[in-house]
């Protein structure tokens, strides 16, 4: 899903700001530093790195860790919305995306470690743990920072700094941000598995004997596999019940994306039972009525959208489904089709953030943050 970007305006004075001279000898940070503007209220500062930005995490890290005189909150909040920053700016030239994440995870140990003296009952600490649950998850959002998960055969902070999030974070959250890394990767075989059955099917004869030979059985193999990971992590989700719900809907997603919509329609109905977070709710009855239309089910897929709609009226990924299922009978949509041109209607759709779990939460828990250290 194309989410909702939390980007921040980028600062001009962003790098010229940051580096050796931006902390005085007393740990007061410099007056025009990121950091002494983000604790003034300067929210803006965060926006602080560009195409080089493995460098200027490093100067981040090292202007927050020096600035002894800003208290732990403040600067613990300002490295939570720096992990979102650098998240979502453009790939660097310069750096690797193991570079990127390893420098992104620096970010977040830092802040872990700044916390480590307040009790972990907290307020803030547990308000800071679930925006960075939540900036983490945003990660997919932007570059495909692999944040979350075991993305690209690298481990990432839910599965190799776990512990971090004891009593901190809901363990059904922990054990979903594990699967949505592995859940990612098994989306990332099914298209390219869709994509070698599309070139398949319109290979002229001449050129099909340029195609690698087992090249499709390989794809479909790996898909499988992929498939197979992904599921085992998200019932282990399941077993939480905080995350019972979602982890059921990104199973069945899974298993009919992967040619099972007969399967995944009980599923489905499972998750609209149990979800009580309307985002999971939605999703659930339109991605049924993605499935029923796969086994020739248009009127239950056409009730299946109307009740997505019945939870977000204007989210555009309904909307689309129930015009276009319409217009296939020969009826006209006109109320459909106007919420799917209505320019507003993607702020509102689950789909457009289905990839990105508790990157939807990041909003409310970064300005909790924010008004915790004003």
């Amino acid at each position: 899903m194309a989410a909702a970007r939390m980007v921040l305006p980028l600062v001009a004075v962003a790098l010229s700001s940051i580096g050796a001279g931006g902390v005085t000898t007393d740990g007061q940070p410099a007056e025009g530093s990121l950091v002494a503007r983000y604790a003034r209220g300067d929210f803006a500062a965060v926006a602080g790195v560009t195409a080089d930005r493995a460098a200027a995490i490093s100067a981040v890290r090292r202007d927050v860790k020096n600035a002894t005189g800003l208290s732990p909150q403040a600067r613990s909040a300002f490295l939570v919305e720096a992990i979102d920053a650098a998240q979502h700016q453009p790939s660097s030239r310069t750096d690797a995306p193991q570079v990127i994440d390893e420098a992104i995870r620096g970010m977040f140990e830092d802040g872990c470690d700044l916390l480590r003296a307040l009790p972990a009952e907290d307020r803030f600490v547990r308000a800071w743990f679930a925006a960075a649950t939540a900036a983490l998850a945003g990660g997919r959002a932007g570059q495909g920072t692999p944040s979350l998960g075991a993305q690209g055969g690298r481990p990432g902070i839910f599965a190799r700094d776990a512990s971090r999030f004891d009593g901190h974070v809901d363990a059904g959250a922990i054990a979903l941000g594990q699967a949505l890394g592995i859940e990612g990767l098994a989306w990332s075989r099914i298209y390219e598995s869709h994509a070698d059955e599309r070139l398949a099917a319109t290979t002229s004869p001449e050129f099909s004997d340029r195609i690698e030979p087992g090249r499709r059985e390989r794809t479909l193999q790996a898909e499988a596999d992929a498939v197979r990971r992904a599921v085992a992590a998200l019932k282990k989700a399941e077993a939480f019940e905080s995350a019972r719900a979602e982890a059921l809907m990104r199973e069945a997603a899974l298993v009919a994306a992967s040619g099972r919509p007969a399967d995944a329609i009980t599923l489905f109905e499972q998750t609209a039972t149990l979800a009580r977070d309307e985002w999971v709710g939605y999703l659930a009855h339109l991605l049924e009525g993605r499935a029923l239309e796969a086994v020739g089910r248009e009127s239950d897929a056409e009730a299946a959208y109307k009740a997505a709609l019945a939870i977000r009226p204007r989210a555009r990924s309904a909307n689309l489904a129930l015009a276009a299922i319409t217009f296939a009978r020969g009826a006209r949509a006109d109320a459909a089709l106007g919420n799917v041109f209505d320019r507003q209607a993607d702020a509102t759709d689950p789909w457009a953030q289905f990839a990105f779990g508790d990157y939807r939460f990041w909003p409310s828990r970064r300005d909790e943050l924010r008004r915790a250290i004003k």
